[in-house]
């Protein structure tokens, strides 16, 4: 479980470093006067670059890594709950940190996954509005 954690640790690190990275390209794309720039071939080939290319390598890295550690958490979930059951308030006994870590490290993949996700749905609409 640690090594998976420490693994994990280390992609969703990558993974917010690209989006840390590529964020003003986000912006920039994010900002585009889709009024002024409408069959602009060069403004939609750019735009569709980044999205077909960055974007979406942030949209599904993330959403594998979710998906990757998605059963580790249905275990830890299922093994405090059935330690509950057995030793009720004495289950703090059995209580290790990397659980909770592992936990919020999941949760902090789906809340990145969700935000880059929708931001990958309103560059896909801007791209839309520019074909026109």
């Amino acid at each position: 479980m640690i090594d998976s954690f420490g693994a994990m640790g280390v992609l969703l690190t990558m993974v917010t470093i690209l989006f840390t990275l590529w964020h003003p390209e986000i912006e920039k794309y994010m900002n585009i006067d889709t009024d002024k720039k409408r069959g602009n071939k060069v403004v939609i080939c750019s735009i569709k670059e980044f999205y077909g290319f960055k974007l979406r390598v942030l949209l599904y890295g993330v959403f594998l890594l979710s998906i990757v550690i998605f059963p580790d958490i249905i275990m830890i979930i299922y093994k405090v709950i059935q330690l509950y059951r057995l030793e009720g308030i004495n289950t703090l006994k059995h209580y290790k940190s990397i659980y909770p870590m592992y936990f919020m490290l999941w949760i902090f993949s789906v809340v990145l996954w969700k935000h880059i996700y929708s931001l990958n749905k309103k560059i896909k609409e801007k791209i839309e509005k520019l074909e026109g």
